[in-house]
């Protein structure tokens, strides 16, 4: 049996947000939250984010949700990113890890 690796539980999540790639302001998209824990996100995306890879996301105050994420926004890095095989909403699953 393989120990769990994860520093913090998550929790499940159907939030939307928007990505905003550190370097590319201009290059927004919207995705959702699959699950959140305290050091970070698992976003769906339909684009593949490089690793190591500053990004904002962002949340709608007005039609927040009850998730958990209590903030207007979160900086992170992409920590992985990988094709989601037989999903129908997003190509790819990644993983943000917030920073302060």
């Amino acid at each position: 049996m393989e120990m769990e690796k994860r520093r913090y539980p998550r929790k499940a999540s159907f939030e939307p947000c928007n990505v905003e790639i550190f370097f590319l302001e201009e290059f927004t998209f919207g995705s959702r939250v699959l699950n959140y824990s305290t050091g970070g996100v698992m976003l769906e995306s339909d684009y593949l984010l490089l690793e190591w890879s500053p990004v904002t996301i962002k949340f709608d105050a007005e039609k927040k949700g009850d998730s958990g994420l209590d903030k207007a926004c979160y900086d992170g890095i992409v920590r992985w990113c990988s094709a989601q095989e037989g999903s129908c909403s997003g190509f790819y699953g990644v993983g943000v890890e917030f920073v302060n």
